[in-house]
Formats: structure tokens, sequence, C-alpha cells
């Protein structure tokens, strides 16, 4: 058991990292600053603010990793942009080797949500995602986008289909 706390944040880590596949580390977030990941995500052009609760559980790192997860935060600031509230949860069926994901982000009139499988046998097409944007702000790609398109603007409305692998998706 560790516990990583500053004022009111904390981060619980139990369990074990070995090569044994049932080993398992547990993490729990009370109150974590997004911002801690700054350091991580910034030079990606992402800054981000908020507070997150909820837990993570990693399985198998070192052969087959999978995460089970349910978090939640409060409204977040993407790049100093209101974007709204985080629910995301991914559950896995150890019988299929599928993590089934349910995300959403939502701010009133805007929302984005994520759901789908993730198929950690298959070799090619692991990714099988549908995607919602309603009234999204296209700012929010911009740090996806910079080689191919810069100061985009407007909002976007629309269903997106994401396969194929997390180094290579088709869109």
């Amino acid at each position: 058991d560790l516990t990583l706390q500053h004022d009111e944040q904390k981060v619980l880590l139990n369990g074990i990292l070995s090569n044994a596949e049932s080993d398992q580390l547990n993490i729990l977030f009370k109150d974590f600053n997004l911002s801690s990941l700054n350091g991580i995500t910034k030079p990606l052009g992402i800054t981000m603010s908020g507070a997150m609760n909820g837990n993570l559980e990693i399985n198998s790192l070192f052969k087959s990793p999978y995460f089970i997860a349910n978090l939640q935060t409060n409204p977040i600031l993407y790049n100093q942009l209101p974007i709204g509230k985080l629910s995301l949860k991914a559950n896995y069926d150890q019988n299929a080797n599928i993590v089934h994901l349910d995300s959403k982000i939502d701010d009133g009139n805007k929302s984005i949500t994520l759901a789908g499988t993730y198929n950690i046998k298959e070799e090619e097409d692991k990714i099988n995602l549908k995607a919602s944007l309603k009234n999204t702000d296209l700012i929010l790609f911009q740090p996806f986008l910079k080689s191919l398109v810069s100061n985009l603007q407007g909002r976007v409305h629309g269903e997106l289909d994401i396969k194929g692998n997390i180094d290579k998706p088709k869109i």
C-alpha cells in the first residue's frame, strides 16, 4: 500500500506488479488534480485542469496488460476551454478478451461520447469504437491535427466510426 497526498488530493496504490498474469495494481483517485499531468501532456500541446475521482485497475502489466476503470471528473478546462465533466467506464471480459469502453464528456448542450470495444487478442483491428460529437468545439482537436491544419474554429456535430489499431486508427 502506498498513498500519495497533497492537500485534498490523494492517489492510493495497492497491489503487485510482476510477471505473473494474475497480479494487479489498484489505483484510487480522490480529488486528483488533472494539472498534475501537464508535465506529460504539455509537450503534446495540451494543458488540463479539474479534479478526478474513481478507480483504475491494471492487470497483467508485463504479459498482456488490460485495464478496468471507473473514473469521473468535475468540469475540465482543456487548453483553457471548458469542455465539461468526464465519465469513463472500462470493463474487461476475460472470456472474450475484450475491453468494453463507455465514456462521455458532457457540458450541457455540448458533448462527446465514445463507446465500443478493444479486442486484446486481435493482431489487426483491435479497436471498434463509435464517437458522437454534439456541438463540439473544433479547437479541441488542434493538438492532434497541428501538422495538418492550424487555427481551427467553429463547432462540429456528427458520428465517427474508429477501427484499426491505436497507432494507426481508421476513422
